[in-house]
């Protein structure tokens, strides 16, 4: 969210704090109700092995794009399923 300062978090899974994180911005950033619905939020991966953070990152973009053509994909089709009912 633009204007808010960044922090840290722990989790032993992500839907835990992507909900908390969710909320925090929700408290102080007080956006309109719409908004929040297409909120992405971004993490960053630090294991302490470059190697491994790299790996991730590339792996996270990858799982981005694949969203991204899946949504695509989805309303590219939207009008072929109108049309076979």
């Amino acid at each position: 969210m633009p204007g808010l300062a960044g922090g840290h978090i722990y989790a032993r899974i992500l839907a835990a704090p992507d909900k908390a994180v969710r909320e925090v911005i929700a408290l102080a950033a007080d956006p309109p109700d719409e908004a929040m619905g297409d909120l992405t939020t971004t993490w960053d991966y630090h294991t302490g092995d470059d190697a491994v953070d790299e790996q991730t990152a590339r792996i996270r973009q990858l799982c981005a794009e694949a969203d991204r053509l899946r949504a695509r994909a989805s309303d590219s089709r939207s009008p072929i399923s109108r049309h076979a009912g």
